[in-house]
């Protein structure tokens, strides 16, 4: 009797064991087929990509629609949660890796290399890194807040399908199209095995929780479970009867979903290699599952267009508890740039040499990157990667890196990685920022024109009495020195007082207006009194002939200069003296405020590029014209590239006046030692 019921209870155990229910909780239908779906890390959302070239984000409770990802391109094929769920990856039609940023919805940074489109892709557990492999066979690592583009892994003959980093992120998992997978050491690039795991291709793996198995699936209708240590079959579930295309494992690992063409979701029993439940309710192929975070849910979608969220609950599944890892986007930054000795840097040569110095000299494995890729060259006909010129450990016991880089192109993004022999630490340098300015094509292109509308006295005495006297004559002739030196041509119009009258300005600047060569650069300079009506805010330079009393007669509008500017094709600019003071005008007229002119500046030359605007104010009237020229000097030449710019030349006078200026471009040069 004791017996019988001891068997009575077995069977009621397993009864209530096989019958645990697993329920349909929502349905979410999608404009057109799903492709793929993510659980955030933190399980309160998840993201749907979709044919329709979206990404759906929605609650995990109530499963309203919380986002839309959409950036109106080619379309997604692959995404994956950032390891804090701030940020989504998404693998494009494209070619490029997009990052979106979910706080804002929008994409903060695209990775370019591929030559295909990537069919999958990951982060790393410290979010630092991300892995992206597709139809080019390329395994490309890409450092996450610069788009470096740190290594690339390569060994499948045809796309990689799938990819997944172990959990403890030491470890690469590929599948792909050869019916290889391949498991690789992340710190050395190296293959750890290499196994072929049927005759048809594989469409996804996905590794254990625990790390310890790596389940494959494709074309061959079977799933089959390896040994993540050294790639033995382990088992071999078969239920399907069609290509499966979808795996996830249990957060607790001791189940596997998986899905495909047969519309049949199995969750199999990982330790007995046993089907315990079959899902039905798609109606077309099955394309991705995954399980919520906390192992509540299960998330299936599929050609049909539907989402399903199934309630898993009775499986009782109990997350591993993943070792606690933090979270690092930014790598440190210890390694200097010794030289050059600016950043952003303007290089006159093509050859630019570069000095790094790394902090800490237990990173000695170093790679260069230029914009973005390993810096390499072609030599002897072969693309080789570019070795340092020299590396010593210095008297501050770091070690010192020397590099030539030749710029090949206008703009040049330079960084150096130093990683710890056998590890994934790695330390960087700032990004040098290079544009390159080639000084003879600029020199035979571009014709310097300069205007200078220079006050040297007024016709009414007391508006003369406070004017200090200012000469041009030596910077124009620091400038003319330039003709066949970093100009083509130097043209100078130096108006007299006695042309100082409104038609003549006019008639000068509107030649201005008819240079058509865009190479060609205006410098217009302007010095007197700078005044502003109050009654329209409308600002003027106050001609030679103005008195007190017509002073409304003898002024010349800005509003010109500015409209001059804008009209040529030329970069063109002006500098303007506000220093000069008078306590002479009429009631309704001021000096003009330089925070104001500035701002007005500012604002009507902001329509166009090739622009710039320079004012000096002091306490005390200043001579304009004898401070250019001494900004002019060598010593000003700050990163030493042989070039004195305007950026330099501000620097200078800011250290003498109150300097307000804008440039676009920001590199303007004005002389050549």
């Amino acid at each position: 009797m004791r017996y019988f019921i001891l068997v009575i209870l077995f069977l009621l155990h397993l009864w209530v064991e096989t019958s645990a229910q697993i329920s349909l909780l929502k349905n979410i239908e999608l404009p057109k087929s799903v492709l793929e779906i993510e659980y955030a890390p933190d399980g309160k959302t998840f993201a749907v990509l979709h044919a329709n070239k979206q990404i759906h984000l929605f609650n995990s409770e109530n499963f309203n629609n919380v986002a839309i990802l959409d950036d109106k391109g080619e379309g997604d094929v692959s995404i994956a949660y950032s390891p804090d769920g701030n940020y989504i990856l998404a693998g494009s039609w494209d070619k490029t890796i997009k990052l979106w940023d979910l706080s804002k919805n929008k994409i903060i940074r695209r990775y370019y290399g591929h030559t295909q489109a990537a069919r999958c892709v990951s982060f790393n557990v410290q979010g630092n890194l991300i892995v992206s492999a597709g139809w080019d066979l390329d395994i490309r690592f890409w450092y996450v807040p610069t788009g470096l583009n740190l290594k690339n892994l390569s060994g499948h003959t045809q796309c990689v399908r799938s990819l997944a980093f172990s959990p403890d992120g030491t470890k690469l998992a590929t599948g792909g199209y050869d019916q290889l997978l391949k498991l690789w050491d992340i710190a050395n690039g190296k293959e750890i095995f290499s196994v072929k795991t049927s005759s048809f291709p594989i469409e996804v793996l996905a590794f254990s929780p625990d790390g310890s198995m790596i389940a494959t699936a494709g074309l061959e209708n079977a799933v089959k479970i390896w040994n993540a240590t050294n790639g033995t079959l382990i088992k071999v579930l078969k239920g399907h009867t069609d290509a499966v295309f979808a795996l996830a494992f249990s957060p607790d690992g001791k189940y596997l979903a998986s899905g495909g063409n047969d519309n049949i979701i199995h969750i199999w029993n990982v330790s007995k290699g046993t089907s315990d439940f079959q899902l039905k309710g798609h109606t077309q192929g099955i394309r991705s599952l995954a399980f919520r975070p906390d192992g509540k849910q299960l998330a299936s979608g599929a050609v049909d267009k539907m989402v399903k969220i199934w309630n898993v609950s009775a499986l009782n599944i109990q997350p591993i508890e993943q070792q606690k890892v933090s979270l690092q986007y930014q790598n440190p930054t210890q390694i200097s740039i010794n030289s050059p000795p600016q950043n952003p840097y303007i290089s006159t040569k093509r050859v630019l040499p570069v000095s790094f110095e790394i902090i800490n000299p237990q990173y000695n494995l170093v790679q260069l990157f230029l914009n973005k890729v390993e810096y390499t060259r072609m030599i002897n006909g072969n693309k080789e990667v570019v070795k340092p010129i020299s590396i010593k450990i210095n008297t501050n016991k770091n070690i010192e890196i020397n590099y030539e880089i030749y710029l090949d192109y206008e703009k040049s993004e330079i960084q150096l990685i130093a990683f710890k022999p056998n590890s994934n630490d790695f330390v960087l340098s700032p990004e040098l920022l290079v544009t390159y300015f080639d000084v003879e094509q600029f020199s035979q292109e571009t014709d310097l024109k300069i205007v200078v509308l220079n006050v040297k006295k007024y016709a009414d005495k007391k508006l003369s009495a406070d004017m200090i006297k200012d000469q041009p004559e030596k910077w124009i002739s620091l400038l003319q020195m330039q003709e066949q030196k970093l100009f083509k041509s130097v043209t100078v119009r130096n108006l007299t007082d006695r042309e100082l009258t409104e038609y003549k300005i006019r008639q000068v600047l509107d030649s201005i207006v008819d240079v058509k060569n865009q190479n060609s650069m205006i410098l217009i300079a302007i010095n007197g009194y700078i005044v502003q009506d109050v009654s329209n805010q409308k600002f003027y330079l106050l001609l030679p002939e103005a008195t007190i009393k017509d002073i409304n007669q003898h002024m010349f509008p800005l509003d010109y200069i500015a409209k001059t500017i804008l009209k040529t094709k030329a970069t063109a600019g002006l500098f303007i003296n506000l220093s000069n003071k008078t306590s002479k005008l009429p009631d309704n007229w001021q000096l003009a405020d330089d925070e104001l002119l500035n701002r007005y500046f500012d604002k009507e030359l902001t329509a166009r590029k090739g622009v710039f605007y320079l004012s000096i104010n002091h306490i005390q009237p200043v001579p304009m014209f004898n401070l250019l020229a001494n900004s002019l000097h060598p010593n000003n030449d700050m990163d030493k590239n042989g070039i004195i710019d305007l950026s330099e030349m501000s620097a200078f006078l800011n250290q003498l006046a109150k300097i307000q200026s804008l440039q676009r471009p920001s590199f303007i040069p004005l002389y050549k030692k």
